[in-house]
């Protein structure tokens, strides 16, 4: 057991905790913070809820232990993406929710694939 004297070393050196965090404030006071626009705003929180989803996704599908659930956790993750297609507004939104459409139809499909040849065999 360890002693209550005993100090640990840190995992950061002592430069990297006394750097400012530009994303907290600017380093230098006199250069201005760079204000997002609308459009840049709109798709990086597009992009965070799609990310999201995907994350809850894959955690999810390791812990469904049958088909119907998979697939019912797959619909899920597109019922999130049309939902957020529709308070796109940008067309850069707009085209990456298109693509995002389209790599879950794939992986719709992959995994009716992996349905019938993989699992199957578990």
């Amino acid at each position: 057991m360890a002693s209550t004297n005993q100090t640990t070393n840190p995992t950061e050196p002592a430069s990297y905790l006394a750097t400012p965090n530009p994303f907290l404030r600017p380093a230098d006071p006199k250069v201005p913070v760079k204000e997002l626009t609308q459009a840049e705003l709109d798709l990086a929180l597009i992009e965070l809820t799609i990310e999201a989803a995907w994350n809850n996704t894959i955690t999810l599908l390791k812990t469904a232990k049958t088909a119907t659930e998979r697939r019912k956790i797959r619909r899920q993750e597109m019922h999130v993406v049309n939902t957020v297609s529709e308070a796109a507004s940008t067309r850069a939104a707009q085209e990456m929710l298109e693509e995002r459409i389209r790599l879950l139809e794939v992986g719709f499909e992959l995994g009716e694939w992996e349905e019938k040849y993989w699992f199957s065999r578990l």
